[in-house]
Formats: structure tokens, sequence, C-alpha cells
């Protein structure tokens, strides 16, 4: 498994931050990263600048570390996924100590340069610089390559930055080292969300960057060729330390043209050094290397099953099923419910409320969501802000953390780790990864009635704009549902094009297609006059298949979350509509008791609704609220127009209550 599920600090299965030690703060080192080296000029003119920061995390284990955690100019967490949150090297350079960062960063997704780095890491010593000897020969024929070179901010490895003209591809090469974070990372032409950090300590003088294939093919051996089926299943050994991991893949391959299953390969393979490294991970591992074999070779599939229908007869014998919902009338129960916003407008507050209401068995907006356990998993915040929303959510309730722990509640901080679900082969194919199957295996097991997941662009590595992709991917979030007899909630933001059209989408259609519910929400925008209320939220049921479409409802920021404005659902609209018309009522004999005269037209600067939605008593209300209240009792006798100075160039017409 992916490590443990997380809830907020307090609650964490018995978890504090204070039951772990944590380790000293690494210490920094960068050069003059406002003018970097002469090589890096390409870089500084790109917008893929990021800022970086040592936070203290937990791993998977629960012990803490230090990580660097990526940050926008503007102080928001950035995402080297997310073009939007990337910014110009000048931006990131002006920002460092209004962000308190130690550090700059190069986002890599799709670089148009055809940036190709090395990270070689914990090889040297910062007092001394002495270099560890598994590590020069890649530093030497970087050297020969005319290649740029930088120590890393650690200052324990170097990294090597260049070009390249090959494949798109991440990988890990083991060492012969007995240091615990040695290693060789290679980034070429990176096509998922991953960033380097710049430090600007450059070793030697290279003008430019140059094409570094030469020194990361020195570093990759070739594809495993499949050994005759003849051959012994004994497991063979690494020729060296730099090839452990290609060894280890290798054997995997070997063993598995000799037809063997992925659990007979893994007891097979427990004895090999390389099977050290993965740890807990082996069978996963194993599982990831077989997958890629069958790919390469085009492994014969199983039989295909008979394709066989519904019985019918047993329908005669049945009572129809009732529709069952997670949330009724609006997400329905084993589907996947897409639920878009812009950033920041509040979509994470509003899914973690909906989970604990599902968890305590209280309302929601207005309605009574299904009862039972929840999981809410967000890659976009911290524990810190999970317990800060979830404090304010309970308070609302009146309730405790120990409720909600007894109630079934599950949170998640993904933040700062690998949030990736399903990522997509050269073929198109999304497959699941060890995160899915972990967060799988959970839902199996407590079956949660509400999965929520912020968000889309975090755990789907896929591309959103190919309806294949989305829509298998949407598949894999279905699974969950079913698995839980739950609903699976995804959390995700829409393109300008989304937003200027108010369909609240990005990318293909599909994602609208392929889910039977989706929610759309979005700021309110105040009528000509009004003063703009920038705690309002409008949340609209955009597609809902198995029930009515619901009205949209009007929400309010208050005290840590969203509510309903009183009179803005379609529970008490009339009952609002019914309030209006005597505030207008009201109002309307005052200011006529005052002198004031109302216009009934709605070009004039007395136009009735204009004047009174700025008095006290109209506080709450819109200005088209009290326009149709005035139309109504036009309409019913109440009110009637009179004209002042007929026959004269001061003709007016005014509003007087009948």
């Amino acid at each position: 498994m992916g490590g443990p599920f997380r809830l907020a600090p307090h609650f964490i299965w018995g978890f504090h931050m204070d039951n772990f030690a944590a380790p000293p703060r690494p210490k920094t080192y960068t050069g003059d990263i406002a003018n970097l080296p002469p090589a890096l000029s390409a870089l500084t003119k790109q917008t893929r600048w990021m800022l970086w920061r040592w936070e203290l995390t937990k791993n998977k284990r629960g012990e803490l570390k230090w990580t660097k955690v990526p940050y926008q100019p503007n102080g928001a967490n950035a995402k080297s996924n997310d073009p939007k949150t990337w910014a110009t090297h000048e931006d990131a350079v002006d920002a460092i100590e209004r962000v308190e960062a130690d550090g700059i960063g190069y986002a890599l997704l799709n670089d148009e340069l055809g940036l190709s780095a090395v990270d070689i890491d914990d090889c040297r010593d910062e007092s001394t610089g002495a270099v560890e000897p598994w590590a020069r020969e890649s530093l030497d024929k970087a050297k020969e390559c005319g290649a740029y070179i930088e120590i890393t901010p650690s200052g324990t490895g170097f990294r090597i930055i260049g070009t390249s003209d090959k494949p798109a591809m991440h990988t890990d090469i083991v060492v012969p080292s007995d240091r615990a974070k040695a290693g060789i990372e290679i980034y070429r032409n990176v096509a998922t969300g991953r960033y380097i950090t710049v430090s600007g300590c450059e070793v030697g003088n290279s003008s430019n960057l140059v094409n570094i294939d030469p020194v990361v093919d020195r570093l990759i051996p070739t594809k495993p060729e499949t050994r005759p089926n003849n051959e012994t299943e004994q497991v063979s050994q690494p020729t060296n330390g730099i090839d452990r991991s290609a060894d280890f893949h290798s054997e995997v391959w070997r063993l598995a043209s000799q037809e063997m299953t992925v659990d007979e390969i893994a007891r097979a393979m427990r004895s090999h050094p390389g099977a050290d490294k993965y740890g807990h991970r082996l069978h996963a591992e194993i599982l990831r290397s077989y997958g890629k074999w069958q790919e390469e070779h085009g492994a014969q599939q199983e039989p295909p099953k008979p394709f066989t229908f519904i019985n019918l007869k047993e329908w005669s014998f049945d009572n129809v099923p009732q529709r069952e919902w997670a949330v009724p009338d609006r997400i329905p129960l084993r589907q996947v419910n897409l639920f878009s916003g812009e950033g920041a407008i509040g979509k994470s507050t509003v899914q973690l409320h909906l989970c604990t209401a599902h968890v305590l068995g209280r309302d929601w907006l207005g309605t009574l969501p299904s009862q039972g356990p929840a999981f809410f998993i967000d890659a976009e915040d911290d524990d810190k802000e999970l317990h800060r929303r979830l404090a304010a959510i309970l308070d609302h309730y009146q309730a405790t953390f120990e409720q909600a722990i007894d109630g079934g509640l599950w949170l998640r901080s993904l933040l700062g780790e690998d949030a990736v679900l399903a990522s997509t082969t050269k073929g198109g194919i999304v497959r699941p990864t060890a995160l899915y199957k972990a967060l799988l295996e959970r839902t199996g097991d407590l079956k949660p009635k509400m999965i929520g997941i912020a968000s889309a662009a975090d755990v789907f590595a896929g591309n959103e704009i190919v309806r294949p992709e989305v829509q298998q991917f949407i598949g894999l979030l279905s699974k969950l549902a079913l698995a839980a007899n739950g609903a699976v909630s995804l959390i995700s933001h829409p393109s300008l094009t989304g937003i200027s059209s108010d369909s609240g989408l990005s990318g293909s259609t599909q994602w609208h297609n392929s889910v039977r519910s989706r929610m759309w929400m979005k700021g309110v925008k105040a009528e000509p006059g009004e003063q703009q209320d920038d705690d309002l939220r409008e949340l609209v049921f955009k597609k809902n298949n198995y029930g009515p479409k619901s009205n949209s409802i009007v929400l309010r920021y208050e005290r840590g979350l969203f509510l309903p404005v009183p009179g803005m659902t379609s529970l008490d609209a009339a009952a609002h509509a019914a309030k209006v018309e005597e505030v207008f009522m009201a109002l309307l004999r005052k200011l006529t008791d005052q002198g004031t005269d109302l216009s009934p037209a709605g070009q004039s600067h007395s136009y009735a609704p204009t004047v009174m939605v700025k008095h006290a008593e109209a506080k709450g209300m819109r200005k088209a609220e009290l326009a149709n209240a005035m139309q109504r009792a036009l309409d019913a006798g109440a009110v009637r127009v009179v004209t002042l100075h007929p026959d004269t160039t001061r003709e007016r017409k005014v509003l007087r209550a009948s």
C-alpha cells in the first residue's frame, strides 16, 4: 500500500507530528541565481520557473523528512504539471524573500528546448568537495561533451543539464554505494509533471547547453533480450552496481519469457541483489516490469470470456429497484461526479463538508446525504489546512473530532508526494498506479459512501483532451465507486474557455459525457449598480442523468465554510420572494414619505430598485429581485405609476403605493 490514509493532525490513527523527532533542516547551496551562468540563458527566457522551500513532510512510513515544496511568486503552491502556476525567471527571483523561498526551480513538462538532466545524488562531501568513485565516470563524460554541470542545492550532489533528441524518459539508476541517498536520476524530454532545482553553482565553464545523450546512454543499458526457454531459472547476478537496476528488470523479463506468473517471478526474485532497492514495493515493481514486458513482446491475452446477457426472467419476480443516491437527486451511488470550479473558489471546502455530512448523518446544502464512511484525498493542501477546514465544519455541526473518527472520516494529504492514480502508455492505454491499487484496496475494506479527490490535474497523468484516455480514467474511478457501493467526486479546474462559456469544463467534452452527475461552482457577479460581494458563490448542478436538474444554490462563505443563503435555494424561494416584496413596499412608503421620488424607468438614476438596493433594510437582496417584486406589485395593483408635471418638459413618472 502507498502508506496509511492520513487524517488531519490530532487523529491520524493516533498519529501526532510531535511523535517523531524532526531531522535537522538541510543546508542550501546556491550561486547568483539572479544572474545564472551563460549556459542557462535559454532557460531564463522561458516561463517555466517556480520557487521552492524546505518543508517537513511525512514519508510513507510516517517518518518526518525535508521536502522541496514548489511555490508561485504570489505564495500559492506551484505545480510541475500546471503551466498556469509557472512564472518568469525574473518574477521567481524577485519573490524569493517575499515567499521566504530557499531556491528556484524549472518545470520540465513538455519543455520546448528538449531538456535532459542527470542527477548524481549523495556523491560529494560538502565539506571537502571529494567525489565518490562511482560518480566520477559520468562527470568526466559530461565534461568531455562540454555539458553544463552544477552542484545541487544540498551540496552533496551534481546535476548535468543539456538537451536530448531521444524519446521521453524518467528513471532511477542504483549505484554501488553505502550512502543512503546515493543514486542517479535521469530526466529526458519529460512528458509528465517534474521540475528540477537550479542552484547556479557551476562546475567548470560551459558556454551553452549541449546534447548529453552520450552521457545518458552510457548509464542506461539496452533493453534485455529474451533468453531461450531452456536456460536455468536461477536468478542471475549483476555485473556491476550501476547496472543493478537494469539487471533486475532484465531478470524479470527473462522469467516472464518462460511463462512464469508474477507471483512465481516474485518468489524467484527475492534473492536478487537489486530487490533490496524496492523493499515492500518489490511485488509492485515486478508487476510494473512484467507489464512492460507484455507490451514489448505482445504477450498473448487470455481467451475471451463468453458474452452473456441479463436474465430478464428474474425481473418478473423482483420488485423494481429504487434509485439509490449518495446525495438525494444530485449524486447517484456507484457513479462518478465531476465537481469543477476556478482555483480558490472553495471546491475542496465544499467537498470536505459533504464528506463530513456523510459521516455524521447531517444535512448538506439542504439535502441529507446517505450516511456512511467517507474518504477525502487532497493533493493540493497540506494536513494543517485540512485540519483548519474540518474544525470549522465540525464547529458548524457542533460535533467533535472523535465523532468524525467514529463515523469513518478518512483524510489524506498528498501535497508534495506523487499523487498520480493513473498514467498513459505510448499506445494510449490508461493504467492504474500502485497508489490507485492501494486506494482500491482500502475502498473495498472500508466501503466509503463518498470518495472526494482533489484534483484531476494531480491524479491523472494522461491527456485531458483525448476522449479515450478520459473515458478510461473515469472508468477507473467508477471501479472505486462500485467497490465502495458509494460515489466518487472528482474536483477539477476549468479552462479559460470553460470559464467564459460558463460550462466549467476543460479538455475533452468526454469529462461531461462520461460522468452521471456534474457540479460547477463559480462566483456571483453583482448586478449593475450593486456592490460586489466576494463571499458569494453559486453551485450549479450541470448534469444529473438519473434525476431532475436541481436549481442552483447560492452560498455564502462564513465561519470557514460555505452555507446556503437563506431564500436562495429551491426549498424556500417563495418565502424569500414574499420577503423581498414586503421590503419593497415598506421602502416605497418610507422613501416616499421622506420626499424621495422613485422612478419605474430602468435607465433612470432614481430607478426604484437601484435606490432601494443601497438601503440597509434591503441588505442581502439583489437589484433584480427588487425589480421582480416591483413588477409583481404593479401587476397586483399594489403600486401605481403617477405622472408629475403633465404636459410640460419636466414630466416625470414616479411610483406610489395604492
